[in-house]
Order: structure tokens, then C-alpha cells, then sequence
């Protein structure tokens, strides 16, 4: 869960093994509305930064074939995304890959996180 639309509550992504990414968008209290699916084509591990530094959260899915897949958004109003790469950085993590990101070292650049189906963690630092 994640703040999306930066109105003070928190919005939801969701993965699903049918290769889609759901985006609900909070409404108040426990109503949320679906705004968007996004067809990442088999499953979808979903994880938000700004990746690109322009004040709004760019969308990262794990995938079953160990890829990460990257889709920028372009606009919040209205809400649009756009398909960037199916192999970000040629990242390959192993079977179902699921991204976290987090900068450990405090630089203001996000690192990332790739846990993997049999167990394993890759780390990939920001610059």
C-alpha cells in the first residue's frame, strides 16, 4: 500500500497470476476503486519508486521468468502508464521475482531488492 495519489490515504497495487497489476484507488475509510489493469502478461509482483525523480511513483513488477519489468507513469490526471522495459537493467532474479526498494545508504537514490521462488535475495544499488 502507498500513498499513489498523495490525497493522505493509501492506495493499493495488486499482482495477479493472470499477468495483471490492479490499481485501486482509496476513496475513503475501506472504499477503494478500481482505476487500472495493467497486462504484464504472467503474474506480477508489483513494487512503486520514483524512479525517474519527477514527483510521481513508476510501477515494477517481478515476473515468473526472473525479469523485471518496468512501467513508467506518465500522467496522474488523468491516470495513464506506459510500458518502459520487460527486462529492466537485464535483470534476470530467478523464478518468480518480487522487487522491494528501499535506499539503505542514504544517498536519495532508491536501491533495490529481488527476492526470488527458490529462496535467494539480489541486491542492486542506486546511482
Amino acid at each position: 500500500m502507498v500513498d499513489f495519489d498523495k490525497d493522505g490515504d493509501l492506495d493499493l497495487f495488486v499482482g495477479a497470476a493472470d499477468g495483471f497489476v490492479h490499481f485501486y484507488r482509496n476513496k475513503g475509510g475501506l472504499s477503494f476503486s478500481l482505476e487500472v489493469s495493467i497486462d504484464l502478461g504472467k503474474e506480477g509482483a508489483p513494487a512503486l519508486t520514483d524512479i525517474d525523480k519527477d514527483g510521481d511513483l513508476d510501477l515494477f513488477a517481478g515476473k515468473s521468468d526472473g525479469k523485471l519489468y518496468f512501467v513508467r507513469t506518465t500522467s496522474t490526471e488523468p491516470l495513464r502508464f506506459t510500458p518502459e522495459s520487460s527486462n529492466f537493467a537485464d535483470i534476470e532474479a530467478g523464478s518468480s521475482s518480487t522487487p522491494t526498494f528501499a535506499d539503505i545508504d542514504n544517498d536519495g537514490d532508491p536501491d533495490l531488492f529481488v527476492g526470488e521462488f527458490r529462496g535467494g535475495l539480489h541486491f542492486y544499488r542506486g546511482r
